[in-house]
């Protein structure tokens, strides 16, 4: 019977994907993958483990989940902390909870083009600049009231772009739209929120002056692999906005 050594597990056991992330997670902390460095190709750690696709990309995600790794679309997961966050979790949304806003407002299109992305907007999405992506840019609105909530960009990967051609107002959702057309899953949303001063192009839909401190909230839509399907950038105004927030604590494990 083979043993992987580092991993704990024999060649005859069935990994879950909280055993492999345990394994992977071990073996960080032990100094065999240091920061900076990569982590095999999920192909090596299918082979590796005698594991299916799913429970390398679930492990990975595990790993993305507590800091210890970091994705990125066409490159390599690397290592970027060797203990994992502490035990206290700021979770902004739930998934449904999310997908429950956008069902909830209106998002009306304005602009629909596909553009070559800027340095920004390739960091933004983690794709190489000048690489064609569709931009979509409006106002996203409450669904029973005439009021403007947002100046909406989105960035969706050329993929899309056939679903959404000369769309204006969007029948439901966009991640419904893409799941219903193509099948492809959103299986994590990454929501961030800043502060900064209101650029001119988004202070003309709310209202407001240019360059008054607004509130931008962005969200990336992560696919199955890991990869960008879409994000957006969303303006607020600061007297406007509302922030709520669940606070868990991961038991460990």
């Amino acid at each position: 019977m083979k043993t992987d050594e580092a991993a704990g597990f024999s060649s005859d056991q069935t990994l879950t994907s909280s055993d492999l992330a345990g394994v992977i997670q071990r073996e960080i902390a032990h100094g065999r993958y240091g920061i900076g460095a990569a982590l095999p190709s999920e192909a090596d750690l299918r082979l590796r483990y005698a594991v299916g696709r799913h429970t390398v990309r679930e492990a990975v995600r595990r790993l993305v989940e507590i800091g210890l790794v970091e994705r990125r679309q066409g490159a390599p997961t690397r290592v970027v902390a060797l203990q994992p966050r502490a035990a206290y979790v700021h979770s902004l949304l739930s998934l449904g909870e999310l997908f429950q806003y956008t069902r909830e407002t209106q998002l009306e299109i304005a602009e629909n083009a596909i553009v070559p992305l800027d340095e920004d907007d390739a960091a933004f999405v983690g794709a190489t600049p000048k690489s064609r992506w569709l931009r979509l840019l409006g106002l996203r609105r409450e669904a029973t009231v005439d009021e403007v909530i947002s100046h909406t960009t989105v960035l969706l990967h050329a993929r899309f772009a056939p679903l959404f051609a000369g769309m204006r107002l969007p029948q439901g959702p966009l991640y419904a739209v893409i799941e219903s057309a193509t099948g492809e899953v959103v299986m994590e949303a990454r929501q961030e929120i800043s502060t900064g001063p209101l650029p001119a192009y988004a202070a003309r839909v709310l209202g407001v002056q240019a360059g008054v401190m607004a509130i931008m909230v962005t969200r990336r839509y992560i696919d199955i692999s890991g990869g960008i399907m879409f994000a957006s950038r969303n303006w607020h105004k600061a007297e406007a906005f509302r922030y709520a927030v669940s606070l868990r604590r991961d038991m460990p494990s």
